[in-house]
């Protein structure tokens, strides 16, 4: 995680690797800051989670996607519509993880359009 800019990685050495990974992915699509992520990891950190069914995992929004202010309105209804499309909260999960890995928001600081 140190290539996100976590740099207490160490501190969380001891964690299953696809669980923080999966958990700090879905924290940052939800908008979360990377420094609210140790925090709250600090408090309780991610299970090494067994796979769950869709039964019991709670649903996702779009809302990631609505409030991306750096793409394009073309962009935005691409995204919208693969969202929408996806059947199971895993599969708008993964639409999600696509997203934030394909169109990663602007540095905090810096102008967007």
């Amino acid at each position: 995680m140190n290539e996100q800019g976590i740099f207490t990685a160490a501190e969380f050495a001891h964690l299953n690797y696809e669980a923080a990974t999966a958990d700090f992915r879905a924290k940052r699509a939800a908008g979360m800051h990377p420094g609210a992520i140790v925090k709250a990891w600090r408090d309780m950190p991610p299970a090494s989670s067994a796979p769950t069914s869709d039964a019991t995992m709670p649903d996702v929004t779009d809302t990631p996607i609505l409030l991306a202010r750096h793409i394009t309105g073309m962009e935005l209804g691409i995204w919208l519509q693969r969202f929408r499309a996806a059947q199971t909260p895993a599969e708008r999960r993964a639409v999600l993880a696509r997203f934030v890995a394909e169109c990663p928001p602007p540095p905090a600081g810096e102008p967007q359009p």
